[in-house]
């Protein structure tokens, strides 16, 4: 015979998997900006993804590699440029 009832270890189970839950969202969340961001480029990107894979017939693999290098040329370089000056000058200011 069991110490705890059904409902019991029901409410056990329940209890230490929230637990679980929000320890691991404790820990993510670190990177919750790079998951975010990740689905919003997955959103942006799909639609050009589906058109070259399967409307021109492109190979899947060579469609991610072009598509990945082009985020990175039209959204990451800038704002790594811009960021990058704002900071310069940020750092020029402080020192005068």
């Amino acid at each position: 015979m069991s110490v705890f009832s059904y409902k019991q270890r029901n409410n056990i189970n329940l209890v230490i998997i929230i637990a679980l839950g929000v320890l691991i969202a404790y820990s993510l969340q670190s990177i919750f900006s790079a998951i975010l961001s990740t689905l919003v480029l997955y959103t942006i990107m799909r639609p050009a993804y589906i058109h070259l894979a399967e409307n021109k017939g492109w190979n899947k693999r060579v469609t991610a590699i072009f598509l990945i290098a082009i985020s990175i040329i039209l959204i990451v370089m800038p704002f790594y440029a811009l960021s990058s000056m704002v900071i310069s000058k940020i750092f020029g200011i402080e020192e005068q």
